[in-house]
């Protein structure tokens, strides 16, 4: 093992000390993280000045264009909803579907939590439904894992698969292929949480087989939009596939509701919804609907669109290597990139619910503010990366592992990203440092390159159950500040379980299904 390799986790060790012992917020970690990168990467590496100064750039283009946008873009569609009320009428809708909690726990927590987090991401998955559920009268605790563990499998490809994008943008490799292979890993636990998150609200007698098709109807078109068109609507989809199957059944199937189970909110919702037309609910999900179109029409399914408007697009030169020269290229794609189409929709949404331009203004300049300092956190995080990655420090740190673990190294994949996930609180954050690093070791090991990126993202996204952030997000928005540390020891064991689950698969997939 080269000195090398442990000078380039110096980042890494700061960002665990930082976040975990030091209890830094993000905007303030990050950029501190950066500067030892630089200074690292300057005085161990020697990296030339100007290459650290227009690594750090290409970094902050990246995560500016396209990740940034998403970021605000998705967070004022949802902002711009809950200004004219239509967040309001999803709610009522959702909530009158059925009187069984447990049923509410599939439709509010599994279904809409996973439409938030394919739409928007960012907490809103988890603290939106979780109020909802306080509200219907759940215990907070209860609503908090419940929402924490609906979380689970699907936040590797949330804010229209801002943490996939992320990942393969970083590793040059296909993100349709990893976005496929990350589903494709969380399979079974996306069929098999709501069956968690229902014997947590109760007995499964009597809804088993609701329950089994809530997760069959998320996981199986999450898949497939995963693996043949692309990361972006494979949340989303499955999300709505699950709601409408779940929909289904409670209409038919689940009709009536066990006394034991009966929840009173509903009676509520069902008598605000006589007072909704169908205009009103259509008004109330335009933007979410506009949004989920216009990806579609310009995803890949529809080249005679998607081609001139992928073409709209700059290709800038701004790392300069130690040579001085410009030997890549870093593209900006204008209009076909998901950040521009989710902010189009918003405003065209906003407009069908009656928001005046005054207030479309109003909320996405709250939304900048709101999202200001995550904003610094990503653009540090992804500067980070790119340093690391053109000095070769990513490099050091890959040769570090083979050493360490060599065959068995895909094992440890998915706790690598779990534990970058638990550190800095995003799914997208342990994609942006960990990816080059399970790119580079999967080469050294003639591994499968997505495989192991995917199961960096796999693990991340079950890292959020337990992460700091994710927890005390979810212990604001039901009310329970304070029973942090009771939340981390009740969802410690899930994470346990699901990434132990992982890693067998990470490994089984190179060594026993044969994928390369």
């Amino acid at each position: 093992m080269s000195f090398d390799y442990l000078i380039a986790l110096i980042t890494i060790a700061w960002l665990i000390i930082g976040f975990v012992a030091l209890k830094l917020p993000g905007h303030i970690c990050c950029p501190i993280g950066l500067a030892i990168t630089v200074v690292l990467a300057m005085f161990n590496w020697h990296m030339p000045a100007v290459s650290a100064l227009t690594a750090t750039l290409e970094g902050v283009a990246m995560a500016v264009w396209p990740i940034g946008i998403i970021v605000i873009a998705a967070i004022f569609v949802y902002n711009l909803s809950v200004k004219t009320g239509g967040m309001d009428t999803i709610k009522t809708t959702l909530t009158a579907i059925s009187a069984d909690r447990r049923i509410q726990v599939l439709i509010i927590a599994w279904g809409f939590g996973g439409f938030l987090e394919g739409a928007s991401g960012f907490g809103t998955s988890v603290a939106i439904p979780a109020a909802i559920l306080v509200g219907l009268g759940f215990d907070p605790i209860q609503s908090c894992i419940i929402c924490l563990l609906s979380n689970v499998p699907v936040a590797e490809l949330g804010a229209i698969g801002i943490p996939v994008i992320t990942g393969a943008s970083l590793t040059n490799l296909n993100a349709t292929t990893v976005s496929g292979f990350a589903v494709l890993q969380l399979f079974v636990l996306i069929v098999v949480c709501p069956i968690f998150m229902v014997r947590l609200a109760g007995k499964l007698k009597g809804v088993w087989a609701i329950t089994l098709v809530s997760g069959l109807a998320f996981a199986v078109p999450a898949y497939l939009i995963g693996a043949f068109v692309g990361p972006e609507l494979s949340t989303l989809v499955g999300a709505i596939g699950s709601l409408v199957a779940t929909f289904a059944m409670a209409k038919t199937v689940n009709k009536t509701t066990d006394k034991e189970y009966y929840m009173d909110g509903a009676d509520a919702a069902r008598e605000k919804m006589k007072q909704l037309s169908t205009a009103d609910m259509v008004k109330a999900w335009s933007p979410f609907l506009l949004m989920f179109v216009s990806m579609l029409l310009t995803s890949k399914l529809f080249p005679a669109i998607n081609a001139p408007l992928s073409a709209i697009k700059s290709a800038v030169p701004i790392y300069i290597n130690a040579a001085g020269e410009r030997t890549a290229m870093y593209t900006f794609s204008w209009i076909n990139t998901p950040g521009v189409l989710i902010f189009l929709s918003g405003v065209i949404g906003g407009l069908i619910q009656g928001a005046s331009i005054s207030d479309m203004a109003g909320v996405l300049g709250a939304s900048l503010k709101q999202m200001f300092k995550s904003i610094i956190t990503i653009v540090s995080i992804i500067a980070i990366a790119k340093v690391m990655g053109y000095a070769g420090m990513v490099a050091d740190i890959a040769t570090g592992m083979v050493a360490l673990t060599g065959s068995l190294y895909p094992l440890f994949a998915p706790i690598i990203g779990g534990i970058g996930t638990f550190i800095t609180g995003s799914v997208t954050s342990s994609c942006t440092l960990f990816s080059a690093l399970q790119a580079q070791t999967a080469s050294a090991l003639g591994l499968s390159q997505e495989w192991l990126v995917a199961a960096n993202a796999a693990g991340a996204t079950v890292g959020k159950v337990i992460s700091p952030q994710s927890i005390a997000m979810a212990a604001a928005a039901t009310g329970c500040v304070g029973s942090d540390g009771i939340l981390i020891r009740k969802a410690i064991v899930y994470c346990a379980i699901f990434l132990a689950f992982l890693c067998v698969f990470s490994y089984a997939g190179v060594y026993w299904f044969g994928i390369s």
